[in-house]
């Protein structure tokens, strides 16, 4: 009998229930996980997140200013005049020699008629002062 003893302990004895398997609440976890973080995102993107404090509204880009770079260009053309001249550089002054006709000592009657007086003797045109040297180039200067 003392196998039918056993025999009723086994069948008398409480089963233990079989092991759930882990990844049904693994998954619940993360999908409650995910859901909370989905709805905690949209609040901060919609600026009702209380430690940020109220959206600002962004401004739209304004226009880039039109940047005018002024550029000034200054020519400085330096001359220098011709040199006067001087008395000593003058031109002499064109000398006419005056028509030198012989004065008669004499009547003479049967004379031919007398020459014609010769042409006044004109010196040459004073030929006309050098001419000046070339100028020099301009000088110009840049600035900025």
């Amino acid at each position: 009998m003392a196998g039918a003893a056993g025999v009723a302990a086994m069948t008398t004895e409480r089963r233990r229930p079989a092991k759930l398997p882990a990844w049904p609440v693994a998954a619940g976890t993360a999908g409650t996980f995910l859901a909370a973080l989905a709805f905690l995102a949209g609040q901060v993107r919609d600026g009702r997140d209380p430690a940020l404090g109220p959206a600002v509204p962004v401004a739209a880009k304004p226009a880039p200013r039109e940047i005018v770079v002024r550029k000034i260009i200054r020519r400085v053309v330096i001359t220098h005049p011709a040199p006067r001249p001087t008395a000593s550089a003058a031109p002499p002054p064109v000398a006419v020699a005056a028509p030198s006709a012989p004065a008669p000592s004499a009547p003479v009657q049967s004379a031919p008629a007398p020459a014609p007086a010769p042409a006044p003797v004109v010196s040459a045109p004073a030929p006309p002062p050098p001419a000046p040297a070339p100028a020099r180039a301009p000088l110009t200067t840049r600035s900025s």
